[in-house]
């Protein structure tokens, strides 16, 4: 029975699954992919610990692709730091607004973040008309089904891919933190881009009996497996990039264990965290 807990992105849902929810494995939830820098970054009313929660798996990866329109004086990723690129972004406090802000902030990206878009839609009919020069609210595989023609005309310039890791067929599109110019850049980096991994996650409560924590991450595999889920799927152009929980789990415990000076240096270039009501 699906319920809709509007809040805080993600942060009132997270902290009754942190302490209300029953866990006996009859409640699980889908929790904004972001939650976890909401609590590094130190958001208001989080009484939640994304490391404690019972990750039972992954759909899909969010991986962002920053593409630039055929007009703009930025048509590859170097230029970004030679020229200014007039990025269009859902609003100020969305994810893709915090990732580049930092991008620009800590490698000297030449963005000027043009916020106030209603969705990412909206951003990318904003570059087709001229307003923007680029957009981010776009994934690589909904591109090349819904923008073909972008492609195929090259309308597009494909300039960094927002994301740890790259898609196995745009490897000549560089990630972003390769374009790093030392280690510690490249960490701070990786702090606003682990979102992108956790991407379409779902989560238990913390302390779930073991047997039940298993119960739940087979049940839910052998769902994203199944063949007319996988079809389904397909027919809707939904991308799948399934991660089973133990694997989403010692992401979530590594990200944990960032140092206390790259977190220090993130919360420094991070605009200020929203307050849940």
């Amino acid at each position: 029975m699906p319920r809709n807990v509007p809040g805080g992105g993600s942060i009132l849902l997270a902290n009754q699954v942190a302490s209300t929810l029953p866990k006996d494995g009859t409640a699980i939830a889908a929790l904004g992919n972001s939650l976890y820098l909401d609590q590094l970054l130190g958001a208001p009313n989080i009484k939640f610990d994304a490391a404690k929660f019972t990750w039972i798996g992954r759909l899909a990866g969010l991986p962002l692709l920053l593409v630039s329109w055929e007009t703009s004086d930025v048509k590859t990723a170097e230029d970004m730091f030679k020229n200014e690129l007039v990025v269009g972004v859902p609003g100020a406090g969305s994810y893709g607004a915090m990732l580049l802000n930092a991008v620009k902030d800590i490698m000297g990206a030449k963005y000027k973040l043009i916020s106030g878009y209603t969705s990412g839609q909206e951003t990318r009919l904003a570059m087709e008309r001229g307003e923007v020069e680029a957009t981010a609210s776009i994934q690589w595989t909904l591109m090349r089904e819904q923008q073909k023609d972008w492609l195929e005309t090259r309308k597009v310039n494909l300039l960094t891919q927002l994301a740890l890791k790259s898609y196995p067929d745009l490897t000549q599109v560089p990630l972003i933190g390769a374009l790093a110019k030392d280690a510690e850049t490249r960490q701070v980096i990786s702090v606003f881009l682990a979102p992108a991994e956790i991407g379409r996650a779902f989560v238990a409560p913390p302390d779930l009996p073991p047997a039940v924590a298993q119960t739940l991450r087979t049940a839910f595999m052998a769902t994203a497996k199944d063949p007319q889920f996988v079809a389904e799927a397909d027919k809707q152009n939904l991308e799948l990039g399934v991660m089973d929980g133990a694997e989403l789990q010692a992401i979530i415990d590594e990200i944990s264990r960032i140092p206390p000076g790259v977190l220090e240096k993130a919360k420094r270039v991070a605009p200020p965290p929203v307050e849940a009501k």
